[in-house]
């Protein structure tokens, strides 16, 4: 790590190297410049821009050997590989992990060629701009996280899937991980790489799988949210052209999306209006109950987004009001909807702070008690389906019209659902359907394409 702070002109002795635990009165600490199969941070360009400028690259190929004892996928018969290009000198072998950071940069640079199996060496190439082609062979369809490292640069990459049925030397593939390399076809690979052949489509030869990210797209672009992908991936499979958002704040999601027409309503918006009007953006600062008894009747959207002020009570009629503005195929997606402690549950924000602060607790995290729409949803609208997403990003629900079978209503009662703590949460989350992000995408695509269609009707209003 000092190699990295010496090579971005870092001088160490501005930074304090801590050992044991340490209080800190203000700690500042920058949004993830990475997401794993999410996104890259636009600021990872700025650190770019601080790195030693490039030399030319000068001609020749080099692999990125790996040590097994450190690799959790393991390619069990990459030695025969390195045997074949060592013996003829196809590509200078190198072990990234023996080398400083200088030196790794240094070998990356001094080549035009970057070849070697999947693994996190092939992170290092946002750190080297210019002309330069990274050939990966991979054992199933590679992580994105490759894929938006390589647009950060703006890379030549090559992602070839190049695995085997069965290796005689390495023996049986016994765990998920492991994977067995196509030598000859990885072999062949790196030669009409060499001879630059290697993108011709049409070539008999050319029979590996020259991969795609699997939604190659607009939301897996640099510098995204979690809420812009969720919002782009749904748009893109319900064919979404119209957009709403109530409680847009600074702007952070709304201005990062690309709509025919999308509606912003917020009370008081935090960010330069006149930097983002243009044609079929809407712009109405306004209090969302204002906004829907103004405008709502008179149109109608495919994709909504409900972030406005985090109480059931508000949550709740946000919803409501938006059935005004729904056709039979939009979409809702509605933020935090599963609070993190018993203190992100309270619905004064203020308050909830205060509590924590008073208990010992640190956390600026507060959700309101958002989580109860969820249960009114599941017993008061039983002709809408919903799933909560889970895991990394905050908690989400996405709603949309279809009918959920066998319905039977757990409260019956909106007075108790509204005297719900976030303890009967915890006993009740399994009716607020919390998925993993991937599998919950998964049920509410199926449950698209099992109905009548995908996107605004014909009739709709406009």
């Amino acid at each position: 790590m000092e190699g990295v702070f010496r090579h971005l002109g870092i001088a160490l002795d501005r930074i304090r190297f801590c050992s044991v635990p340490l209080e800190v009165r203000t700690l500042r600490v920058q949004e993830p410049t990475l997401q794993s199969r999410g996104f890259v941070n636009v600021s990872s360009l700025a650190v770019l821009k601080h790195t030693a400028p490039n030399p030319a690259p000068q001609s020749g190929m080099i692999y990125l050997a790996r040590s097994e004892a450190k690799v959790r996928r393991r390619v069990l018969n990459e030695e025969e590989l390195q045997g074949r290009l060592d013996s003829s000198a196809q590509a200078r072998i190198i072990f990234p992990e023996k080398l400083s950071f200088a030196e790794q940069l240094a070998s990356l640079r001094n080549s035009d060629v970057v070849s070697g199996c999947e693994g996190s060496a092939f992170h290092s190439l946002a750190f080297v701009e210019g002309s330069r082609t990274s050939l990966m062979f991979c054992g199933s369809v590679p992580s994105l996280t490759y894929f938006l490292c390589d647009e950060l640069v703006d890379g030549d990459a090559i992602y070839a899937r190049c695995s085997a049925n069965h290796c005689d030397r390495g023996g049986p593939v016994t765990r998920r991980t492991d994977w067995v390399l196509d030598v000859e076809r990885a072999v062949d690979l790196i030669d009409r790489t060499s001879d630059d052949t290697v993108h011709d489509p049409g070539s008999a030869e050319n029979r590996m799988a020259h991969l795609k990210p699997p939604d190659a797209p607009a939301d897996r672009a640099i510098g995204q949210t979690h809420s812009v992908r969720r919002i782009n991936q749904i748009a893109r499979h319900v064919g979404a052209r119209s957009y709403l958002e109530i409680g847009v704040f600074r702007g952070k999601t709304f201005n990062a999306l690309d709509f025919e027409r999308k509606v912003a309503v917020d009370p008081s918006f935090q960010f330069d209006l006149a930097n983002y009007r243009r044609e079929g953006v809407e712009l109405h600062q306004m209090p969302s109950d204002q906004y829907f008894t103004r405008h709502g009747p008179s149109r109608t959207f495919d994709l909504i987004f409900l972030d406005g002020f985090h109480t059931f009570q508000q949550t709740l009629r946000d919803f409501c009001n938006s059935l005004a503005c729904a056709h039979d195929h939009t979409v809702w997606l509605i933020d935090d909807v599963l609070p993190v402690d018993v203190y992100s549950a309270w619905p004064n924000q203020t308050e909830a702070l205060s509590f924590r602060k008073r208990a010992g607790g640190e956390s600026w995290a507060w959700h309101g008690d958002v989580y109860k729409v969820g249960f009114a949803i599941h017993d008061f609208f039983p002709m809408y389906s919903y799933v909560t997403l889970g895991g990394r990003g905050n908690p989400q629900a996405i709603v949309w019209k279809a009918p959920r079978v066998d319905f039977t209503p757990i409260f019956d009662s909106m007075e108790a659902i509204e005297r719900l703590s976030y303890f009967d949460l915890l006993k009740r989350e399994e009716i607020l359907n919390v998925r993993p992000e991937e599998e919950g995408f998964r049920l509410f695509l199926e449950s698209m394409a099992a109905g009548a269609g995908r996107g605004a009707p014909a009739t709709a209003r406009s």
